[in-house]
């Protein structure tokens, strides 16, 4: 649950919606688009947030001081419904959404079910089933008319919805921060901190609700607890109680926390604004995506990919060769890797472009911030050592593969980085 439900940089698509509130034409259900990590869901709990405010202004803004509101900040309201959050392993089911159209017949808990709003927040859309977005389309079709939906897709799911589902809903797509004289580099620092020092708090939070839950059924199955005292469900009967507290008690330590040791290209003597610099080029405004830097989670792609970029750059397919084959590894870390390749090819491709149109002419091409997000130094080294249609050709080839990765469920990562080193190389020093 959201502790705190607050924006950053979001402007487009709250005027949007702020449009269609203030000339009373709310529509009844939503579709939040953009990429994974640019805040779609927290979109969802603010709009619904607004939509039970009993002061909303006018520009689609929450009082945050209403009964409504202190539910919604302590992630407590009973009549918002995050529909994935209740379910087992974090998957839709057909079962599960036949209950969750079941209970919207039921009328929302406030306002003596009078007058109040029912609102039932769907994340990750393009991953619901065929079967499960035809139940779920009659109920999107001809809702009770207390109840209200906002549902999320990454921009890469949308092609795996159903036409009819994207037709019922209203789509308004949600950008990156953008760095202007309003938000600078220390504002993006600074809300990416807050973000995770939230995040931090709700995930021991909800470890402790789990271990309490785990050790209250323990005592109940144990006997040594009355059986007429209420007991909290528990979400999924599918691990034991052991391995419930087990995970939960472990919680704390992978919990995520800022660090900007973890970014790349970072170190102690930087200020606060440099690091929010970094963070803002690398994640290109993506909060959600700067928070797994600053978490370390894209620690190991980001080097295997700056190691092949240095390769390339001196034109050396041994130690391109090298630095792929630490891909091998699993599946999820060939795929990021290669997506930072891309980022990294597509940024030298820019910076080509520009010298080979007169506006930098020459090998010390110095556009640090403005073309080069990822990895400026192996993107200008590159731009430096081959011509714009090599690198295009070398950005065709990583997308190949990524196209293949996302196809094909049998592909031989071992295999697949071997021969990702020889096409890459070969598809640079063909031209």
């Amino acid at each position: 649950m959201h502790t705190d439900i607050k924006l950053y940089g979001k402007s487009d698509a709250l005027s949007v919606l702020a449009g269609k509130f203030a000339a009373q034409r709310f529509p009844h259900g939503v579709l939040f688009t953009g990429t994974a990590g640019v805040g779609k869901t927290v979109m969802s709990y603010y709009s619904a947030m607004t939509l039970l405010c009993e002061n909303p202004a006018r520009d689609f803004s929450p009082c945050r001081e209403c009964r409504p509101c202190r539910k919604m900040l302590s992630g407590g309201h009973p009549d918002v419904i995050d529909a994935l959050s209740l379910t087992d392993d974090g998957k839709y089911t057909a079962d599960f959404v036949r209950g969750i159209v079941s209970d919207g017949a039921v009328r929302p808990n406030d306002n003596n079910g009078a007058g109040g709003l029912k609102i039932y927040i769907f994340r990750n859309l393009g991953g619901m089933s065929v079967i499960c977005q035809n139940l779920l389309l009659k109920f999107i079709e001809e809702p009770p008319e207390y109840v209200r939906f906002f549902c999320t897709c990454d921009s890469d799911g949308i092609a795996a919805l159903l036409p009819t589902v994207r037709s019922r809903l209203t789509a308004v797509s949600v950008s990156a921060v953008k760095l202007s004289e309003t938000t600078t580099s220390a504002d993006f620092y600074s809300a990416v901190c807050e973000i995770s020092e939230a995040r931090h708090s709700a995930e021991l939070s909800e470890a402790n609700e789990k271990v309490r839950r785990a050790d209250e059924e323990k005592l109940i199955m144990s006997d040594k607890m009355p059986r007429a005292k209420p007991m909290a469900p528990v979400k999924s009967r599918k691990k034991s109680l052991k391995t419930i507290a087990k995970e939960s008690k472990t919680q704390e330590q992978k919990s995520f926390n800022f660090n900007p040791t973890n970014i790349p290209a970072v170190d102690d003597t930087m200020t606060r604004e440099q690091i929010g610099e970094r963070l803002f080029t690398l994640s290109g405004g993506n909060i959600g995506t700067a928070l797994s830097f600053a978490g370390g989670m894209f620690n190991a792609e980001f080097g295997i990919a700056a190691a092949a970029a240095d390769a390339l750059a001196v034109r050396n397919e041994y130690l391109l060769g090298a630095a792929v084959s630490k891909m091998s590894e699993q599946r999820e870390l060939f795929r990021g890797t290669l997506v930072f390749i891309a980022e990294i090819l597509k940024d030298a491709a820019g910076l080509r472009h520009l010298r080979d149109t007169g506006y930098r002419k020459g090998s010390d091409v110095d556009l640090t911030g403005v073309f080069s997000r990822c990895y400026d130094a192996g993107s200008k080294r590159i731009a430096g050592a081959y011509t714009r249609a090599a690198i295009s050709n070398g950005a065709k080839a990583v997308t190949d593969f990524l196209s293949e990765i996302e196809f094909n469920t049998n592909f031989n990562i071992k295999l697949g980085s071997a021969v990702f080193a020889a096409k890459l190389f070969e598809a640079f020093e063909s031209l």
